[in-house]
């Protein structure tokens, strides 16, 4: 039986160092990860594979994310994580899913997401060191259906695909200290209504 997309996509099936997937199913949230809340509610979303949803509050930097308490046993200069997620609201907010440092406070130190760029409405890729970044584009629009979003660094360099297509590289500002999985939603301007953002489905392992 196909368990994850890296068995669809890997045909030898050779065994992954940490790996972790989670489908995001059932009643609840899975025990690996805990939430880390400011002003933001945590739910299964009710409906057909709608995955975990995160819905901010209504105030300037309300967010939340999902993390592993702090477990961060992906490795800095090689791991990889393929994800799908939903994003219903796109204006003043963002939508981040990938690999960080992050523990209880809002910063990105030492990272490697696939982000969604509010400013431009595209999704980016991001690593940071140091809260020091470099953005690359990927050129694909937001929009409000489900989509494939994954990433993997190495030694020199970072790669970002969507859909399964390599769309973005760089090989600045490369992260240097084990991460831990993470989904973050958050707004950015205090005017406008809560931020909805789902996930569906996220895979991991070192490389």
């Amino acid at each position: 039986m196909t368990t994850s997309f890296f068995e669809l996509l890997d045909k030898e099936r050779k065994p992954r160092k940490q790996r972790f997937v989670d489908w995001f199913t059932g009643t609840d949230v899975a025990d690996a990860w805990n939430e880390v809340d400011f002003n933001c509610t945590f739910s299964m979303n009710d409906s057909i594979n709608g995955g975990f949803n995160l819905l901010t509050g209504t105030g300037n930097f309300d967010n939340g994310w999902l993390q592993m308490n702090g477990i961060r046993h992906y490795n800095p200069v090689g791991c990889k994580f393929i994800s799908v997620v939903q994003v219903d609201d796109s204006v003043n907010s963002w939508t981040i899913v990938g690999f960080s440092r992050l523990t209880n406070d809002a910063n990105k130190t030492d990272a490697l997401f696939m982000q969604l760029d509010d400013a431009v409405l595209r999704w980016v890729l991001l690593t940071d060191i140091a809260d020091v970044g470099t953005v690359t584009d990927t050129g694909i629009d937001v929009d409000t259906n489900p989509i494939n979003l994954s990433a993997e660094i190495f030694p020199t360099r970072a790669e970002g695909s969507v859909n399964g297509v390599l769309l973005a590289t760089h090989t600045t500002n490369l992260p240097i200290v084990a991460m831990q999985p993470i989904f973050w939603v958050g707004r950015r301007n205090a005017a406008g209504g809560a931020i909805s953002s789902n996930i569906r489905y996220y895979e991991a392992w070192n490389t």
